[in-house]
This record gives C-alpha cells, sequence and structure tokens, in this order.
C-alpha cells in the first residue's frame, strides 16, 4: 500500500487504517537511504581506530537496498550498508567501544549475544537503557573477558529488525592461543557438509 511493504501473509480488512498498516509493514520504501552495488558483499572485516588504547568501531544502522541475486533487491536494515553487518573481531582482554549511530527510521539498539558485560552495556532496549532514537547515538564500552565465537543483533523489536539484517559476527580470539590447535586452520571446504567442520593442515 503506497510506498508500504507488508509482510507476506498479513491479514488485512478494507478498513484497515493507514496507521494500522504502518504499524505493522515490514519497511517504508520511500526511507531507503542507500542502494548497494550488486557485487556489495555483508560480513566484511570492520577495522577498529585505536583510541588511548582501546578499540572504537563506528556503527550505523540504515534501511537499505540490498541485492540478495543478481537483478534481486530487497529493503533492508543494514549496519554500515551491508547484511550481514560488518565482521567484528577482537582479542580477549581488548577494552572496546562501539558507537552506534541510528540512521533508521524506528529506535534500535545492539545486544552483544553471548558476552558477559556490565549490565548498562547489554543493549536490552527498555531494560538496560532506552532504545537509540531515530538519528540518535549511543555508546558501548567493555573489556572483553571471553574468547569464541558470538554475535550482535538488534535488540528492539528483534523479531522484525534482526529479520531484516540487523545481526553480525563477533569473533573474539584468545589472548592465549590454544597449543593443540597450533599448524591447523579451520575451515569450510567445498565437500563438508553444513553439519561438519573440515580441519585441514597448513
Amino acid at each position: 500500500m503506497g510506498n508500504l511493504v507488508m509482510p507476506p501473509g498479513m491479514i488485512m480488512t478494507p478498513d484497515q487504517s493507514m496507521e494500522a498498516m504502518q504499524d505493522m509493514a515490514a519497511v517504508d520504501l520511500s526511507k531507503v537511504t542507500y542502494t548497494a552495488p550488486a557485487n556489495a558483499r555483508g560480513d566484511q572485516t570492520l577495522q577498529p581506530k585505536i583510541v588511548n588504547g582501546v578499540k572504537v568501531f563506528n556503527l550505523e544502522t540504515s534501511l537499505i537496498n540490498w541485492n540478495i541475486l543478481p537483478g534481486v533487491q530487497v529493503a533492508a536494515y543494514a549496519v554500515n550498508k551491508q547484511v550481514p553487518g560488518p565482521r567484528l573481531r577482537i582479542t580477549q582482554g581488548d577494552r572496546v567501544r562501539f558507537v552506534v549511530k541510528n540512521n533508521l527510521p524506528d529506535p534500535t539498539s545492539i545486544h552483544w549475544h553471548g558476552l558477559s558485560v556490565p549490565n548498562k552495556m547489554d543493549g536490552s532496549a527498555d531494560v538496560t537503557q532506552k532504545p537509540i532514537p531515530p538519528g540518535g547515538s549511543f555508546t558501548y564500552e567493555f573489556t572483553v573477558n571471553q574468547a569464541g565465537t558470538f554475535f550482535y543483533h538488534s535488540h528492539e523489536a528483534v523479531d522484525r529488525q534482526q529479520g531484516l539484517g540487523l545481526y553480525g559476527a563477533l569473533i573474539v580470539d584468545p589472548k592465549k592461543p590454544d597449543p593443540t590447535l597450533k599448524g591447523v586452520t579451520t575451515r569450510f571446504a567445498q565437500n563438508c557438509t553444513l553439519s561438519e567442520i573440515c580441519r585441514v593442515g597448513r
């Protein structure tokens, strides 16, 4: 209806108000701010700036057109104009700062899934912080005490915003590498199934 993209299977009645439809709509295409080039890829590693020993990452959320197949675009909620958002790679023990600028038409927040962080840095909208309003910013800062594979994602209207693309990988390398993995590379190979991890010696 108009510039609104309604979720598939949405049941509407003839007397449904435009305001009600806006509440249910996935996105308003008139608010798209960027169209990604056909060769754009998500999950690109974002390099931090080092400020007084702190690794600083600037993250910007926005509504964009994103390519899912050659010649096929969808409206998406993106971090730094990519879906998935940029890969954040840090090391256990790092002090990190994530400056999030919200250029979405909706409030949002960022949650660091699986990481133990101070409560006020957890990113749970309306629980540990107020949602970041459109045009607003919020700075998350903490020391990373764990190592492992985690991810970050929206924690405001999660089912909608995460489904539209607000998520990304967060890799925390151990401060001291595991000596049992010396000389071993872990990667996915073409002949592996999705449930297998192939270990290939260097």
